[in-house]
Formats: C-alpha cells, sequence, structure tokens
C-alpha cells in the first residue's frame, strides 16, 4: 500500500531486511483487511485477478480504469492494489 512505500524504500536503501519483511507483513495485512471490507469480492479472487492482470497489459488496463471510476464515483476503496504494482 502507498503509506508504507517510504518506509519501505529506506529500509531496502539501508539493507535493513527485517524492518523490510516487518513493513512487507504491515501492509500485506493492511491490504487484505480493506479487500475483506470490499463487497463483492475476497481476497482470494483479488489475488486471481491481479495476478492474471500483471500478465495481460491489455487486462491491466481495463482493471485500472475500473478502479479509478469506482473511486471518483465514491464507491471504491482507495490505496495500491497488486494489479497497478
Amino acid at each position: 500500500m502507498r503509506e508504507y512505500r517510504p518506509q519501505l524504500r529506506k529500509a531496502q536503501q539501508d539493507g535493513d531486511q527485517q524492518a523490510v519483511r516487518r513493513l512487507q507483513a504491515k501492509a500485506r495485512a493492511a491490504m487484505d483487511e480493506k479487500i475483506a471490507a470490499t463487497e463483492g469480492i475476497s481476497v482470494p479472487e483479488y489475488e486471481r485477478i491481479a495476478a492474471a492482470a500483471r500478465q495481460h497489459e491489455s487486462l491491466r488496463r481495463d482493471v485500472l480504469e475500473r478502479m479509478r471510476a469506482r473511486q471518483q464515483d465514491g464507491q471504491g476503496q482507495s490505496g495500491g492494489g497488486a494489479a497497478g504494482q
């Protein structure tokens, strides 16, 4: 998730692998919590969509477009998803 990126980048630059693992776990838990709170999708479904989007550029564009539209409509949850990474 976006809020962890600066801390994660610093820990990586510092070579602090323990901090990197801890921040990755915190980011993953926060992401899972947001996905679980989103109506109509489970964490495993999200992970399958994200994996497919990483492999297929046209699907990735479609997913990102839909996410942006939901956020503009005020329906989506903010935060980076795996599809956008």
